[in-house]
């Protein structure tokens, strides 16, 4: 495996621990299975975009988009359970994915310019 590939992919598959032993604890009722999850989506996420990063080479608006559509996600499940700022954090993360879509289109644009 590439020296580029090893950091994300350990960090990916420690998501992993986090996930069995939030699965775990939420099984027994015991406290901390709510954390363990959300740490495994945290881990799972960055190192999926990461991995993008490394293997398609995409521009920072995608990043920021994917990471946007990543995090709306999340707002969105927060909503679903009812936690507080989910609300707050969807309409953030629109946005951002707003700014990104135009930012992708000007610079999209602005190279066709220059070709």
């Amino acid at each position: 495996m590439p020296n580029d590939y090893r950091y994300p992919v350990a960090l990916f598959l420690t998501s992993f621990i986090f996930f069995l032993t939030g699965i775990l604890l939420r099984t027994l009722h015991l406290t901390g299975g709510n954390f363990m999850t959300i740490c495994m989506v945290v881990f799972q996420v960055v190192s999926i975009i990461w991995l993008m990063v490394i293997f398609f080479k995409f521009s920072y608006p995608t990043i920021l988009f994917l990471a946007g559509f990543v995090l709306f996600l999340i707002g969105q499940i927060l909503r679903i359970m009812h936690w507080q700022y989910g609300q707050l954090i969807v309409c953030i993360m629109i946005t951002v994915q707003i700014v990104a879509i135009a930012w992708l289109i000007f610079s999209l644009l602005k190279d066709k310019v220059r070709a």
